[in-house]
């Protein structure tokens, strides 16, 4: 090693510095307090290391440790009596230390950084110094964790209280331990160019026979100063093995060191693949031809290992760079996924994509996202708003308000967290947009006219969406409703898509979506904007029979009823002038009208509808059957004349009366009146007879499972239960 200027009693190693100064004691406060004094510094920094420098250089926030040992003026002795920190301001640095007195004079040791003394101390006799290099290193993209980085002075012998100025012609110091530099190579672009959150190396313990040797990466250090400088440093290692305990003393030793990074380590693209710069500080070990070294790097959501045989004997030689080359996707790696696929709060946490409706959701986006749990699942943490994973059944007294953004997601998707709503009580989606995800939600119980209401207040005159996906339904009556006494509030876009639906009431018509017409000018005047889309896609809707009534009428299951009870050329009624409805890719069991629509409204601007699966048992419903028409527009008034799709759709209506004329029960065709525009009904299928459940291989009414069997449906697939894990 170079041999370095110190200044005073300290460790300092700045080439070119040209002063030292010592303070006098302070001897009325009973301390004694030495100051250097650095004059020039080049200003490159102590912890990015470099082999051509003539020097350790400090980057001004740097502390040093200094030992103090009173020397005994009678006999001579001297024991370490404790450590205190040499603090920088400015170019001066200072320590201070009790006065001793006994003392003729004071011993000082040396030791950069100063950490504390939980990883620098004094060993039992006092004679002596450690330091602990720790497992677990915080460096940089391009240099080592400084606090590991240890330097060693030449020890300061026998200064006197007196004494104001020292020699320092033959100060010295070093580095003590190797520093290790890997080039990590993603070959097979395993991380995709993704930051690292850790990236570990190590090889195997060493044997109990070499429990003194410096065969592992980190270690509890011993330093010794008698003698020679070049003789100083290292004098011994922590035992590996505990016999006390019997076990290797993972506490003091490790034979892996790994890199954290709180930030992650970015991936610098190269011609040869992704490459991550890592930096460690080890002890100088030496590893044998053919030893494992195992590597190991995570990112969020990845994990790859790969134990490489060394192809040649390795020694990691303290004080200068040593330098690895490894692709850790090379020969043999192993790659495991570190995501809990099945947990969005484990996605959540690993930086991942959650999306729904087409909105994604992230950590970067809500960096806020909180998870309840157990007895977290309140009313009042519901109701805050914001991103909020839920991880437990939850009974709402009282109307659940929704506002603020909410957006709720059910931690696990095989296992849906219950929201119900008590008798007579409604979800409000209330201000701002609203997302609901992973759910199943019920109100089956009760009164209440809607599970779901848009409601807003006189703060909020608009909302962009509402999304309600992958969620299992229950509902006592409508699924979702505008409220008619606030038509002030509108929601443009609404959307059901891979949800489970049960329309559970035995009394009524009730709908899916069911918006009311609004009655007045003053009504009217008030909306401030527009729908602009209501979507059912992927969806199984079903009821467990064709209900109907002690008089026999219908009791009706409408997939949209929109505008429904207008009057006649008022023209008040809701704002759905270009609003587009999209019914697609949907499987309905037991959702029949006869003699009215399925998706019926007083205008809209387009629809589409198509790959759905309609199968409808009526065999409770008398011998008389009206044609049920998959869509109708009723506007008087005329309107847009937009596209109107239906197409590729298939029905079944089953009766278990052979004699009974079914053929007219379910028609995928139109009703019209006030205006014609032009529809599109291709592909479409109808079938009836006396064969049960003919669309479905199986089925499971109480889970809402209908799996379709496609070669009996025209080659129509109807809902995915691949996209709905909690019912499989």
């Amino acid at each position: 090693m170079k041999k370095i200027v110190f200044f005073a009693a300290a460790l300092l190693a700045i080439a070119g510095c040209q002063k030292n100064e010592i303070l006098e004691n302070v001897s009325e406060q009973k301390l004694i307090t030495h100051t250097f004094t650095v004059d020039s510094e080049d200003a490159q920094v102590k912890s990015f290391f470099d082999p051509s420098s003539e020097s350790v250089k400090l980057d001004k926030k740097e502390s040093i440790a200094v030992a103090w040992a009173p020397v005994d003026a009678t006999t001579g002795e001297w024991k370490i009596n404790g450590f205190v920190e040499a603090k920088r301001e400015g170019n001066t640095f200072t320590y201070s230390h009790d006065q001793v007195e006994t003392a003729k004079a004071y011993n000082y040791y040396f030791v950069m950084p100063y950490r504390g003394t939980s990883n620098i101390s004094k060993n039992s006799t006092g004679k002596s110094v450690y330091v602990k290099l720790d497992p677990i290193q915080h460096p940089t993209a391009t240099s080592f964790d400084p606090l590991q980085d240890y330097v060693l002075g030449q020890s300061v012998l026998n200064v006197t209280g007196g004494q104001t100025s020292l020699s320092s012609s033959d100060l010295k110091l070093k580095r003590l331990f190797a520093l290790v530099r890997v080039t990590l190579r993603d070959g097979e672009n395993v991380f995709n160019g993704d930051k690292l959150k850790s990236v570990s190396i190590g090889f195997p313990w060493t044997s109990q026979d070499n429990k003194d040797k410096k065969n592992n990466l980190v270690s509890l250090v011993y330093l010794k100063y008698e003698g020679e400088f070049a003789t100083s440093g290292p004098s011994g290692y922590a035992d590996v093995y505990n016999s006390d305990k019997g076990k290797y003393n993972d506490t003091q030793v490790s034979p892996t060191v790994t890199a954290e990074y709180a930030e992650g380590l970015p991936a610098v693209s190269t011609e040869n693949g992704n490459t991550y710069t890592v930096w460690y500080v080890t002890l100088p070990v030496e590893k044998a031809q053919g030893t494992t070294l195992t590597v190991t790097a995570q990112s969020a959501t990845k994990k790859v290992t790969r134990k490489i045989s060394l192809p040649k004997e390795m020694k990691l030689t303290e004080g200068i760079i040593n330098d690895i080359a490894i692709n850790i996707t090379g020969d043999r790696y192993i790659a495991e996924n570190l995501v809990d696929e099945n947990d969005y709060w484990s996605i959540y946490n690993a930086g991942q994509d959650i999306v729904a409706g087409g909105i994604t959701i992230n950590k970067s986006k809500y960096p806020e996202g909180k998870l309840l749990s157990g007895d977290q699942v309140t009313k009042t943490n519901l109701e805050k708003g914001g991103l909020i994973f839920v991880d437990g059944d939850f009974t709402a007294t009282g109307h659940l308000k929704l506002a603020n953004g909410s957006i709720m997601i059910g931690r696990k998707k095989d296992v849906q967290t219950q929201i119900t709503i008590s008798a007579g009580n409604s979800i409000y989606l209330d201000k701002g947009n609203i997302v609901l995800k992973n759910l199943n939600i019920t109100n089956a119980e009760g009164t209440a006219n809607r599970l779901f209401v848009a409601s807003g207040d006189s703060g909020t005159k608009t909302s962009d969406y509402a999304i309600i996906e992958d969620c299992t339904i229950t509902a006592r009556k409508n699924v979702f409703g505008f409220a008619s006494a606030t038509p002030a509030y509108v929601i443009k876009s609404v959307s059901f898509d891979n949800c489970i639906i049960k329309m559970a009431g035995t009394d009524g018509n009730y709908s899916v979506m069911n918006i009311n017409k609004y009655d007045t000018e003053k009504e009217k005047s008030t909306l401030y904007s527009s729908i602009e889309q209501l979507a059912i896609k992927n969806c199984v809707i079903y009821a467990e029979k064709t209900y109907s009534n002690a008089t026999s009428a219908i009791s009706r299951r409408h997939l949209m009823d929109l505008g429904n009870g207008f009057k006649a050329n008022t023209g008040y009624d809701i704002p759905l002038d270009n609003a587009a409805v999209i019914i697609t890719g949907n499987t309905l069991y037991n959702i029949n009208t006869n003699g009215n629509v399925i998706a019926r409204a007083y205008y809209v601007g387009s629809a589409e509808i198509s790959g759905n699966i309609v199968y409808i048992d009526v065999s409770e419903l008398g011998t008389a059957f009206a044609k049920t028409y998959m869509f109708g527009l009723y506007n008087n008034n005329g309107g847009n004349n937009g596209t109107y799709n239906i197409k590729s759709n298939y029905s079944y209506v089953y009766h278990a009366d052979d004699k009974v004329d079914i053929s007219q029960a379910n028609a995928w065709t139109y009703s019209q009146s006030g205006y014609s525009p032009t529809y599109s009904t291709s592909s479409n299928k109808n079938q009836y007879g006396t064969e049960q459940n003919k669309p479905f291989s199986l089925t499971d009414m109480s889970k809402g499972y209908f799996p379709v069997n496609t070669a009996n449906t025209n080659g129509v697939t109807g809902a995915s239960y691949e996209t709905k894990p909690w019912v499989k």
